[in-house]
């Protein structure tokens, strides 16, 4: 292939940049700031009152993006850097949306949470406290006071039981939340279309 170099011969190194140029003079990242130049500038001018050379400005930024267009789809990774950029960015947001979604229904379930378990901790007391009470009532056969205490037991049970089940849903309120934020409700439906 190359011819044979003696030991103290150096090949010419020959290093080329290619990029992409619309026209074989432009490059695609100045059209593309063309056009946003000539949309922003077109806008500005039709919004003074000088709407012939905000037109025509317009026109121009229109040219340029179609143009930028043309040259991402037909051009390389140089080109694309700015849609990768937007897909970045895109993606972050989401994170962020899904990050702060969950920081929102976590701090809130802790907080039900945290006053369901003091309410079935006080609820828990006073039934002991009850429970110990209806053992002397029955042990000293006062029926009376055995009903009340029982039935004061059922409604302290039932505010225990209250308290455990808000907590519960508590946590599957977060665990939706968090869920729905990062789209994971279910999974995918394919919709063919109609022959």
């Amino acid at each position: 292939m190359g011819a044979r170099m003696a030991d103290g011969d150096r090949a010419p190194i020959e290093l080329e940049h290619v990029r992409p140029l619309l026209f074989g003079w432009l490059p695609p990242h100045g059209v593309l700031g063309i056009g946003a130049l000539g949309l922003v500038g077109g806008c500005v001018l039709v919004a003074t009152g000088h709407v012939v050379g905000g037109v025509l400005l317009l026109v121009v930024g229109v040219a340029g993006l179609s143009l930028y267009g043309v040259a991402a789809r037909h051009a390389g990774a140089a080109v694309r850097a700015p849609q990768r950029a937007t897909a970045a960015l895109t993606i972050g947001r989401g994170r962020v949306r899904v990050a702060g979604a969950y920081g929102q229904a976590w701090s809130h379930a802790a907080v039900e949470i945290a006053v369901s378990r003091r309410e079935q901790r006080a609820a828990v007391r006073e039934r002991d406290t009850v429970q110990h009470a209806l053992g002397g009532a029955v042990h000293r056969d006062d029926a009376a006071q055995v009903v009340q205490l029982r039935e004061r037991m059922r409604k302290l049970d039932a505010e225990v039981a209250a308290a455990e089940s808000r907590a519960a849903r508590a946590r599957t309120d977060a665990r939706a939340r968090v869920e729905h934020a990062s789209g994971s409700e279910g999974s995918t439906e394919v919709i063919r279309p109609r022959p």
